[in-house]
């Protein structure tokens, strides 16, 4: 999956990596900022979008059916959401990067079957912010792992409930 925007053209498209074909899907976008990044979820193929905000406001989460038609209204995240991190049930962890400087990176919980976000879940569960610039999530075993380049820090973070241990503070 993938979108381009050539002179404000914006398609996305799904790739068949065998048959090296590709399919123009979601092409009714309507929405007032622009996509940040696209996940799909690997339990029913449901494509999740978010937008930049334009970069000074929160974006949202766009979640649609793996046909295209939408599954759920956009969803308020905060600043710079740019990726989904799926976990088994019915969540998913959204990566807000924030902004350069601004020390407010953070996680927000989805419910992938009712649509609702909850934001600042790692504040709120850490009594603490992530740091600057939150740059890539992956979840392994039970916790999501959170590289966040400008603090120079990873956390680990438990899925379960959402408290983490700093594991690593690089160049320090």
């Amino acid at each position: 999956y993938g979108y381009t925007n050539p002179y404000g053209t914006l398609k996305f498209y799904k790739y068949d990596i065998n048959t090296l074909q590709k399919e123009e899907i979601l092409s009714g976008w309507n929405h007032n900022s622009s996509p940040y990044g696209i996940n799909i979820d690997p339990s029913n193929g449901d494509i999740y979008i978010t937008t930049n905000g334009n970069y000074t406001s929160n974006g949202d989460v766009l979640v649609y059916n793996n046909d295209g038609s939408v599954k759920h209204n956009a969803a308020e995240a905060l600043l710079l959401p740019s990726k989904v991190a799926f976990h088994s049930g019915n969540q998913a962890f959204i990566l807000n990067e924030g902004g350069w400087g601004g020390n407010n990176a953070e996680i927000s919980l989805y419910n992938t079957v009712t649509g609702v976000i909850s934001n600042s879940h790692f504040s709120n569960s850490n009594g603490r912010g992530l740091g600057d610039v939150a740059q890539d999530a992956i979840i392994y075993g039970s916790k999501l792992y959170i590289a966040v380049s400008f603090s120079n820090t990873i956390e680990a973070m438990r899925l379960t409930d959402g408290v983490s241990s700093r594991i690593a503070c690089i160049g320090e």
